[in-house]
């Protein structure tokens, strides 16, 4: 005689309802955590060429105080020069071709008032990859 069907006894294993809400739990996870790494990227790419920017600004400045005789000289009165620009200091064709070719989009401005020995140098690159702003800029001021 077969024996009577036990529907109180425990079942073994798991439904399908059970492993589909599983699945989609473990996808919503995982698109969040690509995403997280997607965003951490791109920030990181941020911050790694705004090092670059402050690296590259305080190299130019130490050239300036190296050769401040000719300190005026360095001036592009406020434009901005890229890698193709004219200038007419040899150390900033050289600052300009090493520097700036490691920023997108990477070009500098420098101010040098002769009179009160104060140069401001400004950098500007493109940083559209972060999300924010395209175009970023780094402004130092120092006395020379």
């Amino acid at each position: 005689m077969a024996s009577p069907l036990n529907l109180n006894g425990h079942s073994r294993g798991f439904t399908l309802i059970e492993v589909l809400v599983a699945l989609l739990v473990l996808s919503v996870g995982l698109l969040g955590l690509a995403s997280l790494q997607t965003s951490g990227l791109r920030l990181s790419d941020s911050s790694y060429l705004r090092s670059q920017a402050v690296l590259a600004g305080y190299d130019l400045i130490d050239r300036i105080r190296l050769d401040r005789q000719d300190a005026p000289d360095y001036d592009t009165s406020g434009n901005f020069v890229d890698e193709s620009g004219d200038v007419s200091v040899q150390q900033f064709k050289d600052w300009v071709s090493t520097q700036l070719s490691r920023l997108p989009s990477g070009a500098a401005s420098v101010d040098c008032d002769g009179t009160s020995a104060v140069c401001t140098v400004r950098i500007r690159w493109n940083d559209s990859r972060a999300g924010g702003e395209d175009e970023q800029t780094f402004t130092i001021e120092t006395r020379v």
